[in-house]
Parts: structure tokens; C-alpha cells; sequence
């Protein structure tokens, strides 16, 4: 391979860059771009052994190594769910180096391995980590899986209601999920997807400082460079409106991810604080939240605490600005300002020799080198109002509003998200035991799929579009619909309700099947302290 040297150090790859100094400009010159200001500071790139590597220069203090790898929730299936948390779970299991510190970590996209202390203990910890992760032992997968699924806890709800509102319970939408599939592990299958997803050609190494002797790479295995999994929407008119916490008014962009959305997404936080503050002094600032979803696009979302009866005037000024900004774009003044601040941010001073600045720049080019996407924040100093109006156009029309029921608010560009109201299938209706509360209830099922009626609202369920399928341990089906649906049919609830636990059997694909038992049960069972 150009440019590896021997396993146990870091080869300088031509082109690693050395940031000049940023002289100083007027706003002509920064709006033009001529005087990008330095995006990093130095960043060297080599391989350690088969492992594209990233590093900076910073000699003092604990050495920090990051092992990263292409995999993450959105790579997985509700079948497989947890995978990425139990492939953790086994590499660090029972990993003891004095005077280390390694932790795990897992995103959408990418699952992390990270060990700080001395250069010798890190180089045997993450050596470990991936003479393990070439060898997982599958007979401890199936006796870590307990304590993986207790562990567990859901990220943001906001985020991830947003999340599975656009992308059902389905890549980029399975985070805000339980990781149902630790439940029934497929011990053959794990350790397929776990050499498919962590090899050395899937993986990236970010340092603080060129890697010491001892570091050793060479037991990852061949593969290939995943790319990012697309941004399957569900199929739902848009921009829409759901109903959302009390006190609490979210929305979300499927839109562009480079820095010249970024920019524009710090400006439209800029416009919106201001007039939530003249609303009501008390409101924080919106802290969007961005995930990457898919090769160029992310999902930035953003969330507002602030009391029921003004969420109404919040989301007005809100959209006021929004739909400004897409008609007319920022004004010139106002992107200067936003030009200057990001300059700020980018800013490099040798003499300040910070490490945090230093990691955060060896982590962001070995992510984008990771996920095989390159950060122009030229063509963000460049950018002009009518560019950015065409983003923010793109961006509303995409739009996804949580908001409370008792805010009242009413806008009819969104289109409500109507949940329970399908069109029932024709077939064999089956009515609610006696003993069963709503004895008006009734269950449709057909050899298509079944409709679940219960007063006004309808689910409608087809066996095609089911990606999991629990089977409890007293008879039950929970039913888990692309859409993130997931009613449980309980057998005894229903006149004849074995027949139609039968047809669910039939009808779904043996694949998405997963059998519990009692311990699992009662992991999911317990209530969040």
C-alpha cells in the first residue's frame, strides 16, 4: 500500500496539510473567498498497519486513540437491532490495562472505540480491541446480551420521535427503538455481520499524536468501505404536523449537510431566538441537533421549551422566519456577520497549541474520510442570499413539526400526521372476548395482512411490510409495521384468538421472528428510574 511502513507506527501520506497563518481581511475579501480562513490545524494522514490514519502534534499529556468503524444503528434491522451495542460489549469485556481509560460508543453511523493514557497501555488496549474484534466469542454474545439490553437507555425523545416520524422503524429511524434483537441472537448470522462490518477496510484511527511502537492493526481482516445507507422516508405528505409533549415545540429539516447549510442553519437560530426572546424572555436558545443521513443530506432538527399558551405565537415567529429566509434569503449584513463568526470558529493560533482543538480536527477529517465526504467551507464563505433561500426552500418543503394538542395551533401549509385511520382489509373479522374492556373491538385478518379496529381509528397492518415480529413467552405477537407501529395481539383478548396468532404466523417472514423469554421480558418491563 503507498505510503505504509510497518505495523506499529503512523506513515505520513503526502499532502497532510500545514495550516498558514490567517491574515486579517475586510468583508469583500471573505465574501469573495479569497481568504478562507485555516479550516484545521495540522493534521498528518498515513496508515498504522492496513487502518487509514489520522494524527496531530500535540506532545504533551495522555496519549488518545480512536478506533472507528462505518457501522451504526442505521445499519442495522429491527430483527438485528443491538448488534453494534453487543459487538461493544464483547471487545471490551473484561479489558483491564492499568492507567487506561477505553470507552465504546455508538452513533447512527459509526460505532467508536476510544482508549487515553499512556502511549504504552493505549497501544496494547486498542491492539486487544481489535484481536478481539477479529474473534468475537459468540458463546459470551449470548450471556452479554441481558446486561446489554439493560444498559440501554433511548436518546432524546424529541429527536427520535422526529426521527421515526420520517423514517418509520427503519435506518435512520431505529434509534429511538429497544434493541430488539438481542432478544434471539442468530449466533451464526452475528458473526457474519460482525466480519462484514468490522474489518480494516471499514475502519479509521484518530490520534492526538503519531502512534507508538506497539500499536497493532494487523488483526482486522479485508472487507470494504461501507457507504452510507440511504434516507428511506416513509411515504407521507410533506411539510406535516404530529402531535408532540406538553410544553415542547420541535421541528425537523431533511436537507443538505455541508458548511454552507451550516451556515445557514446557524442564522436561522440566530432569527429565531431573537424572537422568541421578545415572546418571552425566558426561552432559551433552539439547539439544533444534525445527524447525518446519507452520502450529502442530514436530518437537523430543533426543539423549544416554553409554556403551552405561547408555543402558538413561538411557532408563528418561527415559520415567519423560515419562510422568510426561503423567500428572500439573509440579508447581506447578516451573512457577513455569520461569515466572520465561522471564521472565528475555524481559527487556528499555533501558539495556543490547544489539544481540545487539535482532537476535534483529527476526529473531523477521520469521520469525513470515514463516511467518504470532504468539507468545503470555501464555498461557504462564498455563499450568496439567493443560494441560501434555495436551501431553506428545499429544507421547509421537508419540514416535520412536533407540537403539543394544547398549544392549539393550526397551520394549514402542514399536513397532519393522522396515526390508526388505514383502510381495513377484507376478511375474517374476529370479535373482542367478553372479558375484554372495548367488546366492540375487532380484528380483521386476511391472508394479506390484519386490521386492528378499536372505536374510530383503524391499523392496518400488512405481513409484507412487518420488520419484526415478537413471540412472548404467554402466546402474544407484538406486530412491528414499517411505519413504527406495534400493537401486541394477545390471544385471550380475542373469540378464537389463536386463529389469529395462526395467521400472523403464516404470514410473516420466518426472518423477522424473534422469540423472548421471561428475562427478557422483565428488562423490558422495568420502568426507567
Amino acid at each position: 500500500m503507498p505510503g505504509s511502513q510497518s505495523e506499529g507506527s503512523a506513515s505520513e501520506q503526502p499532502g497532510s496539510t500545514t495550516v498558514a497563518p490567517m491574515p486579517t481581511s475586510d468583508s469583500e475579501a471573505i465574501r469573495a473567498g479569497t481568504n478562507v480562513p485555516a479550516m484545521t490545524p495540522h493534521v498528518d494522514a498515513g496508515f498504522v498497519g492496513p487502518v487509514r490514519a489520522f494524527w496531530g502534534d500535540t506532545d504533551d499529556g495522555p496519549f488518545t486513540a480512536r478506533l472507528s468503524f462505518r457501522v451504526g444503528e442505521a445499519d442495522e434491522r429491527l430483527r438485528t437491532r443491538g448488534r453494534c451495542h453487543l459487538v461493544t460489549a464483547l471487545a471490551l469485556d473484561g479489558l483491564d490495562i492499568p492507567e487506561v481509560t477505553v470507552t465504546a460508543s455508538i452513533t447512527t453511523l459509526r460505532t467508536r472505540f476510544t482508549a487515553t493514557g499512556s502511549d504504552e497501555g493505549v497501544a496494547a488496549a486498542v491492539t486487544a480491541i481489535a484481536r478481539r474484534l477479529s474473534a468475537l466469542r459468540s458463546d459470551r454474545a449470548v450471556q452479554l446480551a441481558p446486561s446489554v439490553m439493560e444498559s440501554w437507555r433511548p436518546p432524546e425523545r424529541w429527536d427520535t420521535d422526529l426521527m421515526s416520524l420520517r423514517f418509520g422503524s427503519r435506518g435512520y429511524g431505529l434509534p429511538a427503538l429497544p434493541l430488539l434483537g438481542l432478544d434471539d441472537i442468530d449466533v451464526a448470522g452475528f458473526d457474519d455481520w460482525a466480519r462484514n462490518w468490522f474489518n480494516a477496510s471499514n475502519a479509521v484511527i484518530a490520534m492526538n499524536r503519531r502512534s507508538p511502537d506497539g500499536l497493532d492493526l494487523g488483526a482486522l481482516g479485508d472487507g470494504i468501505t461501507k457507504p452510507l445507507p440511504p434516507p428511506n422516508q416513509l411515504e407521507r405528505e410533506l411539510p406535516a404536523i404530529a402531535t408532540g409533549v406538553e410544553g415542547r415545540l420541535a421541528v425537523s429539516f431533511l436537507t443538505r449537510f455541508d458548511a454552507t447549510a451550516g451556515l445557514l442553519y446557524d442564522l436561522v437560530i440566530d432569527r429565531i431566538h431573537a424572537r422568541c426572546i421578545g415572546i418571552d424572555p425566558r426561552i432559551a436558545r433552539p439547539t439544533p441537533i444534525a445527524r447525518r443521513t446519507g452520502t450529502g443530506l442530514a436530518t437537523i432538527g430543533m426543539s423549544i421549551v416554553a409554556p403551552d399558551e405561547v408555543l402558538g405565537a413561538v411557532h408563528a415567529a418561527i415559520s415567519s422566519e423560515m419562510f422568510g429566509l426561503a423567500m428572500n434569503g439573509p440579508t447581506v449584513d447578516e451573512l457577513d456577520r455569520a461569515r466572520i463568526a465561522l471564521r472565528r470558529t475555524r481559527q487556528f493560533a499555533p501558539s495556543h497549541r490547544r489539544p481540545g482543538v487539535i482532537d476535534a480536527a483529527v476526529d473531523e477529517a477521520a469521520v469525513d474520510h470515514l463516511f467518504g465526504e470532504d468539507r468545503d467551507l470555501g464555498a461557504a464563505f462564498a455563499a450568496d442570499p439567493v443560494g441560501l433561500a434555495k436551501i431553506m426552500r428545499d429544507a421547509v418543503t421537508r419540514a416535520i413539526w412536533l407540537v403539543p394538542e394544547a398549544a392549539g395551533i393550526v397551520d394549514h401549509r402542514l399536513v397532519p400526521i393522522r396515526t390508526f385511520a388505514d383502510e381495513p382489509v377484507s376478511g375474517t373479522i374476529f370479535r373482542a372476548s367478553p372479558d375484554r374492556g372495548d367488546v366492540d373491538d375487532r380484528i380483521i385478518v386476511s391472508d394479506a395482512g390484519i386490521t386492528i379496529v378499536h372505536g374510530v381509528t383503524t391499523l392496518t397492518i400488512e405481513f409484507s411490510d412487518l420488520v419484526a415480529v415478537q413471540v412472548h413467552p404467554d402466546g402474544s405477537r407484538t406486530l412491528w409495521g414499517v411505519d413504527g407501529s406495534h400493537p401486541r395481539i394477545v390471544p385471550t383478548d380475542w373469540v378464537d384468538g389463536r386463529r389469529i396468532v395462526e395467521a400472523v404466523d403464516a404470514g410473516a417472514d420466518p426472518w423477522v421472528v424473534i422469540h423472548t423469554d421471561a428475562t427478557t421480558e422483565a428488562i423490558r418491563d422495568t420502568p426507567e428510574t
